[in-house]
């Protein structure tokens, strides 16, 4: 059934583009996942007009840290799952 609907391809070596990640086995016993090509890309694409200025520490929203003191807590089973 694989290879029907979309031909399969086959990659050797120690470096593989997928899914616009470079995946790098050229290290023994470590793997490094990369996008720079892919976020390239994105910005050479994106519109000249759009306005690219600022610095983020991190690109999480504000909020992501935010605790609710209203929430319901945890059983102290599920807190140590």
């Amino acid at each position: 059934k694989y290879g029907k609907e979309a031909p399969l391809s086959i990659t050797r070596g120690k470096v593989h583009d997928y899914l616009g990640m470079t995946i790098d086995f050229t290290k023994q016993n470590k793997v490094k996942f990369s996008m720079v090509d892919y976020t390239e890309n994105v910005i050479e694409d994106a519109p000249k007009d759009a306005c690219f200025t600022g610095t983020a520490p991190t690109p999480a929203a504000n909020h992501l840290f935010t605790v609710s003191n209203d929430s319901d807590k945890l059983s102290k089973t599920d807190a140590e799952k």
